[in-house]
């Protein structure tokens, strides 16, 4: 008599394995647009909203800077027009300069009245919150920042001159508390801007940047040896300072200055094809003009805990007034928020590395129902809702693809093995 040994059965749960997606350790994420993803799995990013916020073109919006003494935004367009906004009412023509990229300050007087303060071209304005007259002088200046009572900014006419005026902005004249001037060499091309980096004044240049000391008595300025001059390895970006570091672009992602050396944050992100224009507000976020996967959109990152997100697709130049975010679309000034639609998609990288895998659930938790599109191979199927969610597709390359226009806080897969 033959004794055959008999065949031992495999446990279900040795031929199933489950992934958790969202909301888990590991990174699964191949493609996430419309949504920030954390530990707390996704939350739905901004999104223009239908109706336009004002009727003005957006086209060559330079800046928006904020002035909360006077109660109003300005924006500076290319064309020399500044229009003054404020939340809920029609926008007003403030002033025309010249052609180019005008700059708006800030300055008090020495009773602590407000003074606001436009150039562009070969003019200077300054106007007086307080008695409404208005100061024009001529004045070639680009790029400029109040900094310790005075104006400081970048001579018109060459580039490698910082010019400061006295402790009146309106003082143009010569002297110890007046106005004065230093020279900056060659080395690092042409000042574009100065921006305030604590106490200090950083000059940010066509390929690097120099602190300039600009505290108290004038016959203290001084660019500090040490200090001199930074050279990056290509052209310098705009981009603006936040808690004492300059942020700025290069080709390849985001650097930060702190005065003292420059420093990756941000560097070879996956799907990032092109990062233009950094914006900086209060929020502890840089904004970006960028193209991800060939998608023009903004990004957002947050300094405080390296959140990524693009959103806002076709948008650009994103500005916060109190708080709130608005972007330009198609020349469009429009409001965002998470409340607008759009199509935020988020697809996983394969999930399986080889051999053939049998996708049967997916376990999701999430606000909203879920359209969920599972590929395998060359075969698709569509499920939709929450919960416990039947797909039963198999494959050798499983993805899934999310859309939901609420938040998801996490999404496992249940996987077989199909010999």
């Amino acid at each position: 008599m033959i004794i055959r040994k008999r065949h031992g059965t495999q446990s279900a749960e040795a031929q199933t394995k489950t992934v958790k997606l969202i909301g888990g350790n590991k990174n699964y994420s191949d493609y996430c647009f419309g949504y920030t993803q954390g530990d707390y799995g996704l939350r739905i990013c901004s999104a223009p909203s239908r109706q336009r916020l004002i009727a003005v073109s957006g086209e060559g919006l330079s800046s928006v800077c904020l002035h909360p003494s006077f109660g109003f935004a300005l924006l500076a367009f290319t064309n020399g027009v500044i229009i003054s906004y404020q939340k809920g009412q029609s926008p007003q023509n403030f002033v025309r300069v010249a052609n180019g990229a005008p700059f708006t300050a800030e300055a008090r007087r020495e009773d602590g009245s407000a003074l606001l303060i436009v150039v562009g071209g070969n003019r200077l304005y300054v106007y007086d919150g307080t008695n409404g007259e208005k100061t024009v002088l001529n004045a070639s200046l680009y790029g400029g920042v109040a900094h310790c009572g005075r104006l400081f900014a970048v001579d018109g006419e060459s580039g490698y001159k910082i010019v400061w005026s006295g402790l009146r902005v309106t003082d143009w004249s010569e002297g110890l508390d007046g106005s004065g001037h230093l020279l900056l060499d060659g080395d690092l091309g042409k000042a574009q801007r100065l921006v305030e980096l604590g106490d200090n004044l950083l000059c940010v240049r066509e390929y690097g940047f120099t602190v300039i000391h600009a505290l108290a008595d004038a016959r203290s300025f001084r660019i500090s040896p040490s200090q001199r001059a930074v050279r990056t390895a290509c052209a310098v970006r705009t981009g603006g300072a936040y808690n004492n570091v300059y942020y700025f672009a290069l080709k390849n992602g985001i650097y930060g200055f702190d005065g003292e050396s420059v420093q990756p944050v941000l560097t070879d992100v996956d799907g990032l094809d092109r990062l233009d224009r950094l914006y900086l507000y209060n929020d502890g976020c840089v904004y970006a003009d960028c193209a991800y996967c060939g998608k023009a959109c903004i990004m957002r990152y947050r300094l405080s805990n390296g959140e990524l997100s693009f959103f806002g697709e076709d948008c650009n130049h994103p500005f916060l007034i109190d708080g709130e975010l608005y972007a330009v679309k198609d020349n469009v000034f429009y409001a965002m928020s998470p409340q607008n639609e759009e199509d935020r998609v988020w697809r996983s990288k394969p999930l399986t590395e080889g051999g053939k895998n049998a996708l049967t659930y997916l376990y999701i938790q999430s606000d909203k129902d879920v359209i969920a599109t599972v590929t395998a191979d060359n075969n698709k199927r569509v499920v939709q809702g929450k919960g416990r969610l039947f797909v039963g597709l198999s494959g050798e390359e499983l993805c899934v693809e999310l859309r939901t226009s609420g938040a998801i806080k996490s999404v496992t897969a249940e996987l077989e093995a199909v010999k």
